[in-house]
């Protein structure tokens, strides 16, 4: 069986019903699980209560090779305060020596996979001064971190099925941390073209 993890830099994942996020993660799980038989795992910072799911594991204790590969729900990021839990870092870091395919999950044109290491680093001035602690785990990255980031194994799993439609809303959606693979999956992961 093939085993897989879905993972949220910038957001934790929530298994609840009561956002459309979290809707869509249990839609996700669901499809990979029962439709495409894969054993399933949520990556993130567990709280109390989800250290007992046993599908649930937390961000610091995984090993992202374990898995044969990641589906990647995007969140923009969102600082509050300036404040970023280091458990998003330390997910960025391993995703950064991931070699096997990732899926970018877009189910909405505005949320689109980010370089969640460039725009990081954009804030790097302000972390700085605001959170030492995020500042100090990402002092090291530059622009070859930026590339190694964009260049790691990306594949867009489009959640839908009119993608010329989808394509026209993105172009005016990008912002410049935006990162468009050249590989996309349809349909919920269907098939796979090349651009």
């Amino acid at each position: 069986m093939k085993k897989v993890a879905i993972v949220s830099p910038y957001r934790r994942i929530v298994l609840d019903n009561k956002t459309i996020r979290s809707l869509e993660s249990k839609y996700i799980q669901y499809y990979l699980q029962h439709i495409k038989k894969y054993g399933v795992s949520f990556i993130s910072k567990t709280l109390k209560n989800e250290n007992e799911m046993t599908y649930y594991i937390d961000i610091n204790d995984a090993d992202l090779d374990d898995y044969d590969e990641i589906y990647l729900h995007n969140a923009q990021i969102n600082l509050f305060g300036g404040k970023l839990d280091l458990s998003n870092i330390t997910l960025i870091k391993k995703l950064l020596d991931y070699k096997k395919p990732i899926y970018s999950i877009i189910t909405d044109p505005r949320i689109l996979l980010y370089n969640y290491v460039e725009s990081l680093l954009d804030r790097k001035d302000y972390f700085k001064t605001k959170n030492k602690e995020l500042y100090d785990a990402i002092k090291e990255w530059d622009d070859s971190t930026i590339e190694k980031f964009k260049n790691l194994n990306f594949i867009t799993a489009f959640c839908g099925t009119n993608y010329e439609l989808f394509k026209k809303t993105i172009k005016h959606k990008k912002n410049k941390f935006s990162i468009i693979p050249k590989k996309y999956k349809f349909g919920i992961l269907v098939y796979i073209i090349l651009k």
